[in-house]
């Protein structure tokens, strides 16, 4: 007969964490971890220390996420590479820092919310760059503009332009009062809001908010009548449609029928004492059905349970749990199907065959099982 030989293990509900100790060359896998140990060396009858050699769980993952701690060395290029529109990228976490290290210091640091840079920087590419934001510059005692050529920047022609000449064009536009004669700005909003920082006379910025509300008091239109404009209210009953016809309602004592199918996503718990099913057919996924189940189960509450099969006149069919006598009864015969035997402790005692004891050998095939490790 086959044989079967197993290594100590530990099952996925057992944790994280490798054995305690292990032989020389032994081998342990932690079924949660997905890893795998070997008994390094020899220290008196165990091994000198104990060694992750395999599994995702301490070695890197070719093909599936993987979430990688401690600090790693990369002494060549590390590639992020995607196919056209699959959108790769090298991300860095919020309180993480991406550093350009010259060998003696960092020169630009990355972090989720700044750049900074220790030296001066070039932008050689062909092409445009684009802050969207602010920029703010500190410790700089000028900014330097290089002559650029530009169309259109300046009432049309094309021209160098620099930080002095755009400065002189902006100084004349506003001196000569053509760039607009808006010398004030409000705001107003409807009562529900505050306004703040109106009107804008020079600089400033203009804001509102909604204001404080009473508890229970909605945004809302008219319950009925013409459309005016909506205030904050309490709902009233005539605020919400009649859905009468398409909920159920959880209130009451009155029978509830839907129709069509009905798929709950979580448990269904029933409180009531008696749960009828009309149905021809009763599929159940579990293997195992579980009956007395109570707040204290013992022997005393399990007595009488078990099958009733309804036979009417005749008598129901049943398999009953008697525990003062300490087994299940059954009110019919038992009948074994043909190449069926019936076994006592897994031993064949009678067949189709036959009507006399016959005790089989056991098999004779040989487990070698290590056992498991907490």
């Amino acid at each position: 007969m086959a044989s079967t030989i197993r290594i100590k293990r530990k099952l996925a509900a057992g944790g994280s964490g490798g054995p305690a100790s292990l032989s020389n060359a032994e081998l342990a896998f932690n079924e949660n971890t997905q890893t795998l140990y070997y008994g390094l060396g020899v220290s008196g009858n165990q091994a000198e220390s104990i060694i992750a050699i395999g599994g995702v769980g301490a070695f890197v993952d070719l093909a599936n996420a993987q979430s990688i701690s401690g600090a790693k060395t990369f002494a060549d290029n590390v590639f992020v590479n995607g196919a056209s529109g699959a959108g790769k990228k090298l991300s860095i976490g919020q309180y993480s820092t991406l550093v350009q290290n010259n060998g003696t210091s960092d020169v630009i640091t990355l972090s989720s919310n700044s750049l900074s840079l220790a030296s001066s920087v070039s932008f050689t590419a062909a092409g445009s760059v684009n802050m969207t934001g602010s920029v703010t510059m500190t410790s700089a005692s000028a900014v330097t503009v290089p002559n650029i050529l530009a169309a259109n920047v300046v009432d049309g022609a094309q021209g160098a332009i620099n930080a002095t000449s755009l400065k002189s064009y902006i100084d004349t536009r506003v001196t000569n009062n053509s760039i607009g004669s808006v010398y004030s700005v409000g705001l107003s909003a409807p009562g529900i809001f505050t306004v703040t920082g109106s009107p804008v006379t020079n600089t400033g910025t203009l804001t509102f908010a909604l204001n404080a509300q009473e508890e229970k008091r909605v945004l809302i239109g008219p319950a009925s009548g013409v459309a005016t404009t909506p205030t904050f209210r309490v709902l009233q009953a005539n605020d919400l449609p009649d859905l009468s016809g398409t909920y159920l309602a959880l209130a009451g004592n009155t029978v509830k029928t839907m129709q069509g199918d009905l798929t709950i996503a979580g448990n269904l718990i029933v409180q009531g004492d008696t749960t009828t099913l009309n149905t021809q057919t009763l599929t159940v996924e579990d293997a195992l059905i579980e009956l007395g189940k109570v707040a204290s189960p013992t022997n005393t509450t399990a007595n009488g349970g078990g099958i009733s099969l309804n036979a009417g006149v005749n008598g129901n069919k049943t398999i009953i749990w008697d525990s003062n006598n300490s087994n299940w009864t059954s009110s019919e015969h038992w009948n074994i199907a043909p190449n069926k035997t019936y076994k006592i402790n897994n031993v064949s005692l009678f067949d189709a065959y036959s009507a006399t004891y016959s005790a089989y050998p056991l098999s004779s095939s040989v487990i070698v099982d290590g056992g498991e490790f907490a």
